[in-house]
């Protein structure tokens, strides 16, 4: 799986002003410009700029950096001391101007594979602070090539042909894979041209030294131990002579092939347990479905969920009888890409409606377009603008109404809701009700503040303008302003839960009760300073991503408890099974009914994605790991590594001592990013629109 895996090369030359070489750039470096004399640079800046080079073998480089500092009247002199693998080498000054330096790194300190060469500056000048213009960016020295003495001609990337595997030399591949039980490396062949090849393997397995692995030339299984980790197998081709160019495969470039490697298991490492069903008794006739989404809602502000604070003594009652899921987490951490998931049951790089204008695809299938196709008569009813009409998102209803912000209550939703569950029609009902409590504006009635005991505040506090004060830097978010907008928030949810618990009781008084399939969630989080930010769809941090999940199953009356993660993505699929329809084999998500409270993680992945205003985010989690991803970064350099279990806080970063596993999960992300989506909509937004959004805080 080539697409997935590091492929390295060897190369003569890093022409610092090229967009292609983005891969390789670590911290420290602004986006390439070409100057007004038309050289392509890019700026260092900052304490310091890395830059990774591979190397199929380590030897002694000579470096040539083609460099400028940045000058200013009273500038001192620049200076650039390089490190390589943490290692220092050497220290250069730098004239002004354009000038040529030559750099020797010994082996010693250089490695087969990545090596990081780290540039740290003397001084970074902002511009603004010096009198030369607004630039307000940290300028130290602008770069146009390294030359790396002794690569010799361009080296081709690793490929593939047909099923074989082609290593040009001076080139690498390194897999981050998850091997099976009593895992074995399958070689059909190797074929060297020309001569003998000095290929070398390593595999390092999580918790263990690497190793190297002798690669024969004949078929060989090969093996690499009891497996049921994640490991690195890397393959390296070492340079090889200018001499010897002949080309006996009618490939490009001398080099080896190796022919189908596969890495197999001898034995599976467990079979798997029976399914565990959550429903306690199958319904006599096609059960209703109420989809009850609490928008902006936090699992660990429910009691169900640990909460100290009695603020959802409704939904806690109504836990006791269903099943709760203690590890849900939801595909986005703004409305629109979390409900299309929830709707469509495709993950948002799918389903494509991620940024502010985009609309549903039309090709879109919905739940409630599968519903309706199936005798349910549908209706939605929200409060929040981000899911209109105009954006597609009432494909498949029969009614979908949206109440304006100055309507959002959510006991003003039920009511709507009330009326069309009144009229006369012996169908199923499938209802989608969106309540907008406890989203910004944080201003609940005065009786929930009173019955939590928190005095009311100053009329400005918690709303959308005061909120984004302090979100904008224009106000400290001092311990007292915190303590304000989590009473306020807290009183948001216990207005909402009250109204929920008046809907649960008028469906039982209307005899619906029994029959209908409750399902409670959240779209996304919020976050209250945590990791530095606030609000929602900035982040896919776990106070933006963690949210309740709660289904009361038709028939069910034991409630439970159910630890194994849940997500979005499950409900289409437990939705259509509870509803004894098939379920399609190509959906992502699973029937959330078939799991027992004993169930492990066993390998599950939860995919989140943020992709608005410019920011593109992506996480994956795999049992308990958690990686985030800035898009277009890498996992060792940028991303962020936690262990859920031990740090549910997500305040230890494990990306550097937990390498392989960094990039296991990078993998899967770029794996997920390959997947082809529907093309979104564009919406158009009018002022009635642009207004509703505003109070609800996503336009400023």
């Amino acid at each position: 799986d080539l697409e997935i895996a590091d492929r390295r090369a060897e190369v003569s030359r890093l022409d610092l002003g090229d967009e292609r070489i983005a891969p390789v750039l670590g911290e420290g470096w602004w986006p390439a410009r070409t100057s007004a004399d038309g050289r392509k640079l890019r700026w260092g800046g900052g304490t310091g700029s890395e830059i990774e080079l591979f190397l199929s073998s380590a030897r002694d480089l000579s470096l040539t950096l083609h460099c400028a500092p940045y000058k200013y009247p009273g500038a001192p002199v620049q200076s650039i001391e390089i490190e390589v693998n943490g290692s220092p080498v050497t220290t250069l000054s730098l004239s002004p101007g354009y000038r040529a330096y030559e750099v020797e790194i010994p082996a010693s300190v250089l490695t087969t594979g990545n090596n990081v060469l780290r540039f740290v500056y003397g001084y970074a000048t902002r511009p603004h602070d010096v009198g030369r213009g607004e630039d307000r960016r940290p300028l130290a020295v602008k770069w146009q090539a390294i030359e790396i003495e002794g690569v010799g001609a361009p080296v081709a990337m690793p490929s593939a042909h047909d099923r074989d595997l082609f290593l040009p030399p001076g080139s690498g591949l390194d897999y981050y894979i998850s091997l099976p039980a009593a895992a074995e490396l399958r070689l059909d062949g190797v074929t060297s041209q020309p001569g003998t090849l000095p290929i070398t393997a390593e595999l390092e397995i999580e918790g263990e030294a690497a190793r190297e692995i002798e690669i024969p030339t004949g078929p060989a299984t090969l093996d690499l131990g009891q497996g049921g980790r994640l490991a690195r197998l890397s393959f390296r081709v070492p340079l090889w002579p200018a001499s010897q160019s002949a080309d006996e495969l009618g490939l490009t470039t001398p080099g080896v092939l190796l022919l189908r490697p596969r890495i197999t298991g001898r034995e599976p490492s467990s079979t798997p347990a029976a399914a565990v069903s959550s429903r306690e008794g199958e319904p006599r006739e096609r059960p209703n479905v109420l989809l009850y989404v609490i928008d902006t809602l936090r699992a660990d502000r429910l009691g169900a969920y640990g909460y100290d604070r009695p603020v959802s003594p409704h939904i806690d009652a109504f836990a006791e009888g269903a099943v709760l899921y203690e590890n849900a987490t939801a595909q986005s951490s703004w409305t629109r890409a979390s409900i299309a998931s929830i709707f469509t049951g495709l993950p948002p790089r799918e389903h494509g409606a991620n940024d502010r204008a985009d609309s549903l695809a039309q090709e879109a299938t919905t739940l409630a377009e599968i519903l309706h196709s199936q005798g349910y008569r549908t209706a939605g009813f929200t409060g929040n603008g981000n899911v209109a009409r105009t954006f597609e998102m009432h494909q498949g209803f029969d009614v979908y109404e949206q109440h304006k912000p100055s309507h959002q209550k959510a006991s003003e939703i039920h009511a709507a809701a009330q009326g069309w569950l009144d009229l006369p029609d012996a169908r199923p009902f499938f209802l989608f009700l969106h309540t907008v409590e406890p989203h910004l504006p944080y201003q609940p009635p005065a009786e929930m503040l009173e019955q939590l005991g928190v005095p009311a505040p100053a009329a400005e506090v918690g709303t959308r303008r005061w909120v984004h004060r302090f979100t904008n830097g224009k106000m400290r978010a001092t311990p007292t302003v915190l303590t304000q907008l989590r009473d306020l928030y807290d009183g948001e949810i216990l207005a909402n839960d009250r109204a929920f618990g008046t809907l649960v009781s008028d469906l039982e008084q209307k005899g619906l009760l029994a029959n209908t399939l409750i399902v409670v969630v959240s779209d996304h989080g919020e976050e209250f300073h945590e990791h530095g930010g606030w609000l929602h769809g900035k982040t896919l941090y776990t106070e933006s991503l963690q949210v309740p999940l709660i289904i009361r199953f038709p028939g069910q009356v034991r409630g439970r408890r159910v630890a194994a993660p849940a997500q979005h993505l499950d409900l289409l699929p437990t939705i259509l099974a509870a509803a004894g329809l098939p379920v399609p084999p190509t959906l992502a998500g699973r029937d959330l009914g078939q799991l027992g409270p004993l169930d492990a993680p066993s390998g599950v992945e939860i995919h989140s994605y943020l992709r608005l205003s410019g920011l593109e985010i992506s996480s994956v989690i795999v049992d308990g790991w958690k990686l985030i991803l800035p898009e277009g970064a890498r996992a060792r350099r940028s991303g962020e590594l936690f262990y859920l279990p031990s740090d549910p806080g997500e305040t230890v970063n494990l990306a550097d001592t937990e390498p392989i596993r960094a990039h296991y999960l990078e993998n899967l992300i770029w794996r997920q990013a390959r997947a082809t989506g529907l093309a979104p909509g564009k919406a158009v937004i009018d002022p009635e629109l642009e207004a509703e959004l505003r109070a609800l805080g996503y336009l400023e």
